[in-house]
């Protein structure tokens, strides 16, 4: 993704923006008004925001109870004369040749937007079924005969589909408002990203962006919806501009830097570092993993572009007070392999398998059969490994790349009576609460 350095392409935009800087160093409850409340119900108000949903589907199934018009994708014009067009249950979306096929439908055409006449969601799917409000655009790919599904939503609308998949619905209001505010602000920072180079959507459905799964199903998302509302249009600043913020499940007890992980210019980043006490209620503040030493021999020889036969040791260097590492050093049978970006080894080099083990009352479990998140070989780059017989195992503390707000520590100062702004504070020192969309991105 490109770096900073963009701003808003619209002059008048950011001579608005300038004007409210000013006002907007502050955290105080006056300021601006706010693009959207939704306490006023005027979605035409609405930021809308571009979701990729499902990215190079071959068989995309859709249902709507709503009939809705197809249009193209500028909405500029209708495609078809009926105005009510209908799907029923389980209709396919696929690409043909030069066209788009959404079931006994054939349009011959690049790209297409449906429409909805109603409020009602639309369901949508490849393997599990999700509802999504707003607009779908649907592209054709020609290079692997795919489509792209994008959901274009109301802005405060994504976050209510986002915040119960970031955190627990159940969690304390004040922890909820936090990830709200967070959240909004993350969101409109790829917004703007997207939109100047011209991409076809704005963030993706998974964790690479923000997790997002379209309208909530959650028992407790009334309480989603009433952090959504108290938060309504406000975003966080550093020196009056939004900026690239980050979040991740738990630290460990000390976030990281957005220089050390990312490469971003600390200028434009509040300092990370922060020590962390407020993690260690998380069920993987403290984890162990094991995974067979043949398969990431496998696993780390692919990304060194040499066969491995054997690993004989993973060291870890550059190391913070809480254990986060900077880079990765395998001693292999082929020699010394340095991974200068702990972060990508985690993620990138090892990833993910269904093979994954975790410790757990005693013994070994699949993570594949019992809790999928443990299916990630290392969960945090704080971590130590050695190898057991015909294992490696990991013992590390923490989940996700440890860059700005700790979302367990979050849930402890909520807990603990600490008010949302507080929480943003102490995560993003230096940053402020402003009270409007509309801030230069630097």
């Amino acid at each position: 993704m490109p770096k900073n350095k963009i701003a808003l392409k619209q002059t008048g935009l950011q001579i608005t923006a300038a004007l409210f800087a000013i006002l907007l160093l502050s955290s105080c409850d006056t300021g601006p008004p706010v693009l959207h409340n939704p306490k006023l119900k005027i979605p035409e108000n609405q930021l809308m925001i571009r979701v990729m949903i499902v990215p190079h589907g071959r068989h995309v199934r859709i249902f709507a109870r709503t009939p809705f018009r197809v249009m193209s994708a500028d909405n500029s014009r209708q495609l078809l004369d009926e105005d009510n067009y209908t799907i029923s249950k389980g209709a396919e979306i696929t690409a043909i040749p030069g066209g788009i096929r959404i079931g006994r439908l054939k349009i011959i055409t690049e790209a297409v937007r449906l429409v909805p006449l109603t409020n009602e969601p639309i369901q949508v799917y490849e393997i599990v079924p999700h509802s999504y409000r707003g607009e779908l655009l649907i592209y054709r790919n020609e290079i692997d005969n795919t489509v792209d599904v994008v959901n274009e939503v109301g802005l405060e609308d994504y976050l209510t589909g986002v915040l119960g998949r970031e955190v627990s619905a159940s969690w304390p209001i004040e922890a909820l408002k936090a990830q709200a505010v967070a959240s909004r602000t993350r969101v409109l920072y790829q917004r703007e990203f997207a939109r100047h180079n011209e991409e076809r959507f704005d963030v993706r459905a998974d964790d690479k962006d923000q997790v997002y799964g379209g309208v909530s199903s959650d028992p407790d998302g009334d309480r989603i919806v009433e952090a959504v509302k108290a938060t309504a249009g406000e975003v966080l600043t550093y020196h009056g501009a939004i900026f690239k913020n980050y979040f991740s499940s738990t630290c460990g007890g000390m976030t990281e830097t957005a220089e050390r992980v990312f490469h971003e210019n600390p200028v434009h980043h509040p300092r990370g570092g922060i020590a962390c006490p407020y993690c260690k209620s998380s069920p993987v503040y403290e984890w162990r993993h094991r995974i067979k030493a043949s398969e990431a021999a496998r696993r780390i020889g692919l990304h060194a572009g040499q066969e491995l036969d054997t690993i004989k040791s993973i060291q870890t260097t550059g190391c913070d007070a809480a254990g986060h590492s900077l880079a990765v050093q395998v001693v292999s049978d082929k020699g010394t392999i340095t991974f200068n970006n702990a972060y990508k080894f985690r993620t990138n080099v090892l990833g993910r398998s269904v093979q994954t083990e975790f410790w757990k009352d005693g013994k070994w479990h699949k993570a594949a059969d019992v809790d999928p998140k443990h299916k990630e070989i290392i969960m945090s780059t704080s971590f130590v490994a050695k190898l057991v017989g015909q294992h490696i195992e990991f013992t590390g503390r923490g989940w996700g790349h440890g860059v700005g707000m700790c979302q367990f520590g979050a849930k402890t100062l909520a807990e603990q009576q600490y008010s949302y702004r507080y929480i943003l504070s102490f995560y993003y020192p230096g940053a402020l609460v402003a009270h409007n969309y509309n801030n230069q991105i630097p």
